[in-house]
């Protein structure tokens, strides 16, 4: 038997993996976001002028789904990639230079975008409850 050293795919197939993932993300919180509007339309409660306004929140849940994606996939990629040619394009969109300060950007938005999603479902679930459904 042979030990073969392991060889870490090319760094384009990272960056196709960052992107699926952003992609992934995007479209979950959008199907997120139109149940939640549906769950709130049905309620009769829910017609009045100021229910609909708070609802243009929901909008944004995609493009914050897509860069929790991102931010995820960039967390969690190898440094090989992170210091390749292809990783250096996705370090300046970040906005960093180093591997390390992109780590660390990534993880404060992953933190702040979970917190950002946690805490909007939990602010529509625990108000929507409050109100009878019928």
């Amino acid at each position: 038997m042979t030990d073969k050293p392991e060889t870490s795919p090319p760094p384009e197939s990272y960056s196709h993996r960052i992107k699926r993932m952003s992609w992934l993300f995007a479209f979950l919180t959008a199907f997120i976001a139109i149940m939640t509007l549906v769950f709130i339309l049905i309620n009769p409660a829910n017609r009045d002028p100021k229910s609909i306004l708070r609802l243009r929140g929901l909008f944004m849940m995609p493009v914050g789904g897509y860069l929790l994606g991102m931010a995820l996939a960039i967390l969690f990629a190898p440094s090989s990639f992170l210091m390749s040619l292809e990783g250096k394009k996705w370090r300046k969109q970040v906005g960093t230079r180093s591997e390390r300060s992109t780590r660390i950007v990534a993880f404060i938005f992953a933190a702040l975008g979970l917190a950002f999603f946690i805490g909007l479902f939990f602010a529509v679930i625990t108000d929507e409850f409050k109100k009878p459904l019928f």
